[in-house]
């Protein structure tokens, strides 16, 4: 499976405008595509729903480097994480990640330190700047993973190779994988709102602008538990090998109990 193994210490204080607090709400069921728009808009951290409750947000707009309130920054095999001022969902920045060739990657991580119980939404918002995607690696954009004991639960969201768009999950002690090809692929040169959902009793769902765009019922695998998640360009694999990718992420919000 693709995970970067890093052994971190639990984050204690977060600065500007992104938040790591507790948590009251329950995740909602993973098929509630319905009230995505409500629970999970493209707005700042100051303007985001209280219910359900965050667990962290990041918009990126008071830091002074992207990694600034993140538990890790990791940038390997040339690829790069920056701040973007020309392109962002809420002014005045974004996140950019920018993969020259596939095997490179940029990534921003965080790890929720209370045990999940029922499930979580990570959210975010998605602008994908290549002028189409036929050419493109396969790229991890967002991973969400138990990082505890040997009963694996991980999702990954992933574009590529080409145009396509998947859901990888690996399960139990094997990790065992399952691939869920999603209904739709995010459009270039506009942002879109992407929201990753797991519930203990639905499974997966993933929702792109409103819309469930792939579901995995039988992913339903017990509660999270302590739970990391990763976004920007995790991993990326090829065909082709010469091929890269250049991504913006804006608004990040993790919630869940």
């Amino acid at each position: 499976m693709h995970r970067v193994a890093l052994v971190l210490a639990a984050l204690g204080v977060v600065a500007g405008c992104e938040l790591l607090v507790g948590i009251k709400g329950k995740a909602e069921a993973a098929d509630a595509s319905s009230d995505a728009d409500v629970e999970d808009p493209s707005v700042g951290c100051s303007e985001q729903p209280a219910q359900p409750q965050m667990l962290f947000c990041d918009d990126f707009d008071s830091e002074l480097e992207a990694g600034n309130g993140w538990l890790w920054d990791l940038s390997m095999g040339g690829g790069s994480v920056a701040l973007d001022t020309t392109q962002y969902r809420t002014a005045p920045k974004s996140a950019v990640f920018d993969v020259p060739s596939a095997g490179a990657s940029g990534q921003l991580g965080q790890s929720i330190g209370p045990q999940l119980q029922t499930g979580y939404r990570l959210a975010f918002d998605l602008r994908v700047d290549v002028p189409d995607l036929s050419s493109i690696p396969q790229v991890g954009v967002a991973q969400i993973y138990r990082d505890t004991g040997t009963d694996e639960l991980s999702v990954n969201y992933v574009l590529g190779p080409g145009s396509q768009c998947s859901v990888q999950l690996f399960e139990g002690a094997a990790g065992t994988q399952t691939t869920v090809m999603l209904t739709q692929v995010p459009p270039t040169g506009t942002w879109t709102r992407i929201v990753i959902v797991y519930d203990v009793d639905e499974g997966i769902s993933v929702i792109e602008d409103a819309k469930t765009i792939g579901t995995s019922p039988a992913a339903a695998h017990g509660p999270p538990g302590s739970t990391s998640f990763i976004v920007g360009a995790v991993y990326s694999n090829p065909p082709p090998p010469d091929a890269g990718i250049l991504l913006e992420i804006d608004d990040v919000v993790m919630r869940g109990q």
